[in-house]
């Protein structure tokens, strides 16, 4: 990412975290607030893991496992039959690299 990208990424962060309600949880990329502590924000390498996957593009699908593992909001099984389901073949590998990336990020965080 560019500096302004990151830039616009911590500027909506600060614009709209006070809007989040202290008993919400919030999974948020470590490169858009470093140094910002927020109540209920779990703050997570997404870019850098998705660099380490092949590609920043596949941050979302990072965010997505964290999202999963962290909340259990669906079954891991359901997640990457969908991801099978939507994601091009072409590229259905990083985005599955990433998907575990996620997950396993999320095994280490506690809340």
């Amino acid at each position: 990412m560019r500096r302004g990208e990151d830039l616009r990424q911590h500027d909506a962060f600060v614009a709209y975290s006070s809007t989040v309600s202290d008993e919400a949880t919030s999974i948020i990329d470590s490169r858009a607030v470093s140094g910002t502590a927020t109540p209920g924000a779990i703050i997570l390498p997404l870019t850098a893991t998705a660099r380490e996957c092949g590609a920043a593009l596949a941050t979302n699908i990072v965010g997505l496992g964290a999202l999963v593992g962290i909340a259990g909001l669906v079954s891991e099984r359901s997640l990457r039959k969908a991801l099978v389901a939507r994601v091009a073949l072409e590229l259905l590998a990083l985005n599955t690299q990433a998907l575990t990336a996620g997950l396993r990020i999320a095994a280490h965080v506690t809340v």
